[in-house]
């Protein structure tokens, strides 16, 4: 049985094996996150340091409501859902939807090989191809690899450019 390491509510590590039918998680690889680095991350990046084209600023304003249980298991990771660092999509076969590729976030920490959660009906991996962070010193690159939201293009501006925070930790 795979054995996975996360940081619970009380910012403890926990180690857990197999399936957390609970919580509904899936488990292969490890994962040890430093959680108060990586709070202090997403807590430098701003909402104007954000892309705000139509697919990531919909991605921004759905994803927490549509996949609350990943956004919760995010969270006790020190991530934020709402603020990935890049975000690949393209529009649905289907009316009035967006299918994300590749939604990328940054940790703070180590994960052993072949790292993946099964959250919500997602998957959470290592992030295979993302494009530079910006964060120069050593983190984890992880992402949820496909999902769909909803769309209909509210607001936003009509091309992406994502953010590329500076951050660093003394």
């Amino acid at each position: 049985m795979a054995r996975g390491f996360l940081y619970n509510e009380a910012a403890e590590l926990t180690t857990m094996e197999g399936w957390n039918m609970d919580a509904g998680i899936s488990q292969a690889g490890s994962l040890q996150v430093d959680l108060e680095k990586t709070k202090a991350y997403y807590a430098c990046v701003r909402q104007e340091d954000l892309c705000d084209c139509p697919g990531c600023w919909n991605y921004r304003q759905r994803v927490k409501g549509a996949y609350p249980q990943m956004a919760r298991y995010l969270e006790t990771l020190g991530i934020d859902i709402e603020k990935p660092f890049h975000v690949s999509y393209v529009e649905s076969r289907e009316p009035h939807q967006m299918l994300y590729l590749s939604c990328c976030y940054v940790a703070f920490g180590e994960s052993g090989f072949g790292f993946s959660r099964q959250v919500d009906g997602l998957e959470f991996t290592r992030a295979g191809a993302c494009p530079d962070s910006g964060v120069e010193e050593p983190h984890l690159e992880l992402q949820i690899p496909e999902l769909t939201l909803p769309f209909q293009e509210e607001e936003g501006d009509s091309t992406c450019t994502p953010p590329l925070p500076a951050f660093t930790i003394n």
